[in-house]
């Protein structure tokens, strides 16, 4: 098993398509602001996210994209010509369907806490979920084993139930019929000294960067 440190910067070209499609998106969205400051405070970890697909999957993978929305990474995603299906709950206050027809999106409707996933079993290559896991509420046994079901590749309203360590998610991952591949430590934390001081020790001890990654496979 791999554990490394997320590099400072993601690359050019992942921020450069970023952008590109988050400026299609942005102005489509009712609550325009709130869609905006999410976008400022995500850009660097979506075009990260993007970097991590070009790494470790392949063009003609079949990607499920749990909680895409506001799909910052879904439309970059699409444009690599990965064949991404998201999965979200539509009936959200903040779902816009008007959205996924214009920009030809193709979704699950799906509340992953109560529902299992309208999908055959290895119906996908790959499974992303990015803030997600921390948000599950309900039966999180049952709603892992069935993003297992379909097939998982990498770990990427109501608010966070509770948080986690990494240690806690690659515990749990493995007694519902995971295999970790790896950890990706990530983020950087704010503050002009602090950053600088936390930047120099988190280059040695990643582990203690804010945020972390973890890449596993189906036995």
């Amino acid at each position: 098993m791999f554990v490394i440190g997320e590099r400072k910067e993601p690359t050019e070209q992942s921020r450069r398509v970023v952008r590109k499609f988050a400026e299609q998106l942005i102005p489509c969205f009712k609550d325009v602001d709130h869609i905006l400051l999410y976008y400022d405070v995500h850009e660097e970890r979506i075009s990260f996210d993007l970097d991590y697909a070009n790494k470790y999957l392949s063009p003609d993978d079949r990607i499920l994209e749990v909680g895409a929305f506001p799909f910052f990474l879904t439309l970059p995603m699409m444009s690599k010509n990965y064949d991404v299906t998201t999965l979200d709950k539509c009936s959200s206050f903040e779902f816009d369907p008007a959205i996924v027809d214009k920009f030809k999106i193709k979704v699950i409707d799906c509340d992953l806490d109560v529902n299992k996933i309208p999908a055959n079993d290895f119906s996908f290559d790959c499974v992303i979920m990015n803030e997600v896991f921390e948000h599950l509420r309900i039966n999180l046994i049952f709603s892992m084993r069935e993003v297992c079901r379909v097939y998982l590749e990498k770990l990427g309203v109501m608010g966070h139930v509770r948080e986690y360590t990494a240690k806690e998610v690659k515990d749990f991952l493995q007694q519902v019929g995971f295999e970790i591949e790896g950890v990706i430590y990530r983020g950087s934390y704010s503050g002009s000294w602090f950053w600088k001081l936390s930047h120099q020790f988190t280059r040695v001890r990643p582990e203690f960067k804010p945020y972390f990654l973890i890449l596993a496979r189906k036995k």
